[in-house]
């Protein structure tokens, strides 16, 4: 990634970047409307489990995956900044 151009690593961080925002943004979303889903969900316990487990999941991957996504654009960015010998 570091050899490629200098514009398109840098517009790979920046994308980078946009989507982690994004995934917290539509974390967030999910996070206000997650009590209401609960509390539709409350006389099933079936359907109780399996909400249970998808928030487990989704809460995992807003966790991990932007962190992940904010680091790879550091290093992209970090790329670009020093100056390579060709040899």
């Amino acid at each position: 990634m570091a050899q490629g151009r200098k514009l398109r690593v840098r517009t790979l961080a920046v994308l980078a970047v946009l989507v982690a925002v994004t995934m917290w943004l539509v974390f967030t979303l999910f996070a206000t409307t997650w009590p209401m889903s609960l509390r539709a969900m409350a006389g099933n316990p079936p359907a109780m489990t399996v909400m249970k487990k998808a928030g487990a999941k989704a809460l995992v991957q807003a966790a991990f995956y932007p962190f992940a996504l904010l680091w790879l654009a550091g290093a992209a960015w970090k790329a670009t900044l020093t100056r390579r010998r060709r040899g």
